[in-house]
């Protein structure tokens, strides 16, 4: 089994993000981007959670800032993806110019 359990690549994703102007994430003065985007922008926060083969996924689970297992009845890592306590939170923004 050895070198074969384990897949030891990088994981790829990738994302497509859109702006329109009545959108949920426009912003018409774009916070500090206002020059930038004199037509307003949209920002978006990626985030990003990993769940692996036992169970454990990144995040804020338990309070501790260490992650946590699925482990009994009920699961603790969610695949909400507005419960941000589960996911990691880009260190920043991206900004988006409306269509």
């Amino acid at each position: 089994m050895l070198d074969k359990t384990c897949d030891s690549s990088y994981f790829y994703s990738e994302k497509t993000y859109d702006c329109k102007k009545d959108g949920h994430n426009y912003e018409a003065t774009c916070g500090a981007k206002t020059a930038e985007f004199p037509e307003g922008c949209c920002i978006y926060t990626p985030k990003v959670q990993v769940l692996d083969n036992w169970g454990w996924c990144n995040g804020d689970c338990e309070g501790k800032g260490k992650g946590c297992y699925n482990d009994g009845a009920t699961p603790k890592c969610s695949s909400d993806l507005f419960a941000d306590k589960h996911w990691t939170l880009f260190n920043g923004k991206v900004y988006v110019k409306p269509l």
